[in-house]
This record gives C-alpha cells, structure tokens and sequence, in this order.
C-alpha cells in the first residue's frame, strides 16, 4: 500500500453503465425466403443485400425502395419467414434475435396477412405499412374492403396505401424513409417517392380514401407526393411515433436514473428526481418540435405521504401525472382571404 493510501482512502464507483436505448430509425423488412439461416440480418446498403438477394427479387425490391430515397438508412433488417408459417410468426422469431425495429413492412399485400399483422402490431410499440392495389378502396359503396376493414378495426399502428404498383413497387417500403427525421421534427404528409409510380385520382377516388383513412400518392401541381399522412385508424402517423418515442425515452431515463443512484429514497426528494427526469425528456419533445411549447407541459409528482402505507412497503412510487400538448402539423390551409382594390 502506497503512503498516501494510508492516510486518504479514495473508492471509485463506476457509474456510466449504459442501457440499450430503442431506436426509431430502424425498419424491418420482413420476405419468405431462405437466402440466410439466421431469422434476420443487417444491411447497410443496397449492394449488400444484391450479394444475398437477386437483382429483381421482392426483397431487393423492397431494399431498393427504401434505400433510394431522400434520406438513406444507415440501417435496414431484413428478415426471413418460412414457407410454413404465417407473418406474424415469423416476426415473434424474429424479435427473440433482434427487436431494435420500429417500423415492419411484409413481402405479401394479401388481406388475410395484412390484417393478422395488424391485430398483432396494434399490441406492439411499432408500425406496420402496407399497400394494396384494390381497386375497391376507392369506392365509397364498398365496405368490405381492406381500407374500411382496417379503419373498423381502428389499427393507430398501421398504415396503408393505396396504389396501383403496390404489388411491383411497394410504396411502403419507400415512405418509411421518414423513419430518419427525429420524431416529432416531422410530418408524412407532402412527401416525395422516388421509383414509386404515381397514381392518376379522381376527387371521388380521394374522397373515398381519405374517408377509410387510407394513403395515397399524386401529382399535385406537378409535384409528386404522399398524402394524407395518417394511421387506418386516422390517428397522424407522426404523432404515434412521437408518442412512442416519449413513452420509451422517459421510460429509459428514469430506469437509467434508478441503475445509476445508490437508492432513490420512498420521500418528495426521491419523487423530485422522477419528476426531474420527465421534464427532461419533456423539454426535449419541445426541442424536438413533438411538443407545444405554450402551454408548457406540466408534471404532478404524488404526495408520498398520501399513498398508501402497503404500496410504499413493495417500493412502488406513483402516479406521476404528465400532462402536455402535441405541436401538430399544417397539411392544409383552409383559407386565404384577399380584398382587392384599384
């Protein structure tokens, strides 16, 4: 023992332990194939799936829409599901090798899978994207179809578009590029595609659509993009991602905080650091331009004392109440009115 450690004793503690932080840029394309053993594998670019995937295939395809867009993934999983199994199967194998996804697109526009995949996203923190070509989408006579289906349903976690190259050019795996703006920076609304094809809509087609809160893509003064932006439950895509992403950072910033203290104390000091940690993923909602800044958003920690004796004696602390406005988005202006004089 040196001199000095016999007079000062110095103990260091590490305390940076990190903790897997979900990630909201990340989509899972989901193919039958049998092209890798492993239920999924990670690409980083287009030529790295051609070396496991034919140029042509459904899943380089799919690849090449989503690798083709404005802004590119650095990330893309593509997973495999057997012949014998459904989606939804395949997709829980999956998530037992790797569930850092947010977004799951499928190689098949087949009702019957779209809507088991639906019912099993909607317990899921993620978004499923479909398309179809059915014309019967378009006809407001029509309520059997998938559109109308999935908006009975009220699915919040899954889109759909409607196009009539759904089953050659996959739009959906084109549109998630919106996956890499920071949550809540963002609307899909008004976007462009590049290698999707757009469609030619009449105002019944679109009345129509947007009344099974189904998507589209058109030329609007000839500009190309996507329209309407929502879930089939008609819920704004962005908003349910940005919920998400709230949902888990205050989620991973409190845990952090618990892991990284000696204790946090059952009294209002304890209650303080909780409370400290949702301002913070709070403030950065604003920042991120999710949250409205006026009026602020507000948190309620509980009064230790009021809870019950029998729920502090199993160190459980709540409710903590969070109360705030989402920033929301223009995506039409309903007037603009001019008086004009000589």
């Amino acid at each position: 023992m040196a001199a000095i450690d016999r007079l000062v004793e110095v103990f260091i503690t590490k305390s940076s332990q990190q903790i897997d932080v979900t990630s909201f840029s990340i989509p899972l394309l989901l193919t039958e194939h049998t092209e890798f053993p492993e239920r999924v594998r990670s690409y980083g670019s287009l030529s790295s799936v051609a070396e496991d995937f034919g140029v042509g295939s459904t899943t380089y395809t799919m690849a090449l829409r989503a690798f083709g867009q404005q802004l590119v993934f650095p990330e893309v999983l593509i997973g495999r599901k057997d012949e014998d199994e459904t989606y939804v199967e395949a997709l829980l194998a999956i998530q037992e090798e790797n569930d850092n996804f947010i977004a799951v697109v499928i190689d098949s526009h087949d009702p019957a899978d779209v809507l088991e995949m639906a019912s099993t996203i909607q317990a899921m923190d993620k978004v499923f994207f479909t398309s179809s070509d059915d014309e019967d989408i378009k006809s407001p006579s029509v309520d059997n179809d998938i559109g109308s289906q999935l908006r009975d349903a009220s699915y919040d976690h899954t889109v759909l578009i409607y196009s009539a190259q759904a089953d050659t050019q996959y739009p959906e795996a084109a549109w998630i590029y919106q996956l890499l703006e920071t949550p809540g920076s963002n609307t899909w609304a008004m976007k462009r595609l590049s290698g999707v094809t757009v469609d030619r809509l009449s105002d019944s087609d679109v009345n129509a659509l947007e009344g099974k809160n189904v998507n589209y893509f058109r030329p609007v003064k000839g500009v190309p993009i996507m329209m309407t932006g929502t879930t089939s439950e008609g819920t704004w895509i962005d908003e349910v991602i940005f919920v998400m992403w709230w949902k888990a950072r205050v989620q991973e910033a409190i845990f952090t905080r618990m892991i990284q203290s000696r204790k946090i104390p059952y009294t209002s000091i304890g209650a303080s650091l909780i409370e400290a940690e949702i301002r913070n993923v709070n403030a950065l909602g604003i920042a991120n331009g999710g949250i409205a800044d006026s009026p602020s958003p507000t948190v309620i920690s509980p009064n230790v004392l009021a809870i019950p004796e029998s729920q502090r004696a199993s160190r459980v602390m709540g409710d903590f109440l969070v109360d705030f406005r989402l920033s929301g988005g223009v995506h039409r202006v309903s007037a603009v009115r001019a008086t004009v004089s000589v």
